[in-house]
């Protein structure tokens, strides 16, 4: 491993290659502020064996090249084909129908799977008046295996009065201070609006990842944003390809709509949900968890297609993401039998 003391000065407009800090001006300093601080902007250094990887800190750089940098950081004078994305068959990245589609790089954080298998894709959903950068941290510490995050900022949606940031669809009537009912035809159209912006990007990220490798993850905002786009994608495909999934933490379906054609109004496929809820949360409680279960089967003809995880040791009447080790074990194990892994025995590639 390169050493500590060997970090170079590096340039601007990048983020930490491990967690994810956003950089700021150049600088000469060696020491430098570590993850999880409550500064979010800090100031980057070159691995000075590859150049071609970026760090906050010493930290993160060493647990990075635990995590599989050791495998591909060689000099630079050493030219490897396996460090180039169009070299490497396993390494895929993002259409140009998308980049273009959200315009700028701010709206997204794209991250490449750190075992440089991009066989499955993982979009990540903030909630309302957050970012997408913490959820890019925490996908990115989850490791999962062969697996490209994706965090969709909701700059691209809806913007929140007062300087409150962006959320996906509007929950609240701003002229009131009051919720908007379920079945308010402002949220309703807010949240069709929504589903109809990311269907799309999925739709174009599906050039590269076919939609049974693409899994949802939203918390709050967009947990609700993720179970209703799971749902629709079912609904508009003829082919009855589906998408691998969704996560939903403290939120999901609230209010469908009775479908006008009889036909229309249960799917033989949909995908599977994981809801992920505070034992004492009164946001989204066990019980519109429940209701959330019961409208998202109610659309399908296959059973058993929601997982209702409860957290009793939430005592929080707040929504909050998941953190704690119950949560994380109940997130693995929907995902350990869903995520597809490629393995090489000997020269040829398998599915499983």
């Amino acid at each position: 491993m390169a050493s500590s003391n060997s970090l170079i000065k590096t340039s601007t407009q990048h983020v930490c290659d491990y967690c994810q800090s956003l950089s700021t001006e150049p600088s000469y300093k060696t020491s430098l502020p570590l993850p999880n601080q409550s500064q979010s902007i800090v100031n980057l250094k070159r691995c000075s064996r590859c150049h071609l990887v970026r760090y906050c800190s010493i930290r993160c750089q060493k647990a990075h090249w635990k995590a599989g940098h050791k495998a591909v950081c060689l000099p630079t004078s050493i030219k490897a084909p396996t460090l180039s994305p169009t070299q490497n068959p396993h390494v895929r990245l993002l259409p140009p129908s998308f980049t273009n589609l959200l315009q700028e790089k701010k709206n997204y954080i794209f991250v490449n799977s750190a075992d440089l298998y991009d066989t499955n894709l993982l979009i990540l959903l903030h909630g309302a008046g957050d970012s997408s950068l913490p959820f890019s941290k925490f996908a990115t510490k989850l490791a999962l295996p062969q697996t490209t995050t994706l965090a969709i900022s909701a700059q691209l949606f809806e913007k929140l009065p007062f300087e409150l940031g962006f959320t996906y669809f509007n929950e609240m009537d701003y002229n009131t201070g009051h919720k908007l009912q379920c079945s308010d035809p402002k949220r309703m159209k807010s949240l069709q609006n929504a589903v109809e912006k990311l269907s799309k990007m999925i739709r174009t990220l599906s050039e590269v990842w076919i939609p049974e490798r693409i899994f949802l993850f939203g918390f709050s905002n967009g947990a609700c944003l993720a179970m209703e786009t799971a749902l629709s994608w079912s609904y508009n495909r003829i082919d009855s390809i589906v998408l691998g999934g969704a996560i939903c933490v403290a939120g999901g379906i609230r209010y469908l709509e009775e479908n006008k054609d009889a036909k229309l109004t249960r799917t033989n496929s949909a995908s599977p949900i994981l809801l992920l809820v505070g034992a004492k949360d009164v946001n989204f409680s066990p019980s519109m968890a429940a209701l959330s279960s019961q409208l998202y089967a109610s659309h399908t003809t296959k059973e058993d297609l929601v997982t209702i995880d409860i957290t009793k040791h939430k005592i929080s009447s707040e929504s909050s993401m998941i953190n704690s080790k119950e949560e994380v074990q109940a997130l693995m194990t929907f995902l350990s039998d869903k995520l597809v892994r490629l393995i090489k025995p000997q020269k040829n590639w398998i599915e499983l």
